[in-house]
């Protein structure tokens, strides 16, 4: 018998973040300290996926997207590569193949493992 899909998943949350307080430092010195926030982007994101159960295993492989932009990412996310380049700029919220892998490690599924039930 082969491993069929066990558990399919699509998730479309939307975020609204609203303002930051600006952190200023001897290292990364605040551009325009005056502002003293700064307004986070507001977005969507999407994730879609398939999970399989073999025993105790269960890998998961999805795809993630959203429409942020690279200046966009770089503001909500504040990504130290982004700051160090001097860009403004993060890859952070590109598009991505994520594959997990999951193990139950609960009583009753060592307990059949290790009989082989």
């Amino acid at each position: 018998m082969g491993l069929a899909p066990e558990s399919y998943r699509a998730a479309f949350p939307y975020e609204w973040l609203g303002y930051s307080e600006a952190i200023c430092a001897r290292a990364f010195p605040c551009q325009l300290p005056e502002i003293g926030s700064v307004k986070l982007v507001d977005y969507a994101y999407w994730s879609a996926g398939v999970g399989f159960t073999k025993n105790n295993v269960t890998p998961d492989l999805r795809y993630q997207n959203t429409y942020l932009g690279k200046g966009e990412c770089f503001v909500n996310m504040t990504d130290p590569g982004g700051i160090i380049s001097g860009t403004g700029r993060s890859n952070r919220c590109s598009a991505a193949f994520v594959a997990t892998l999951s193990l139950d490690f609960t009583a009753d599924s060592l307990t059949a493992l290790v009989l082989g039930n």
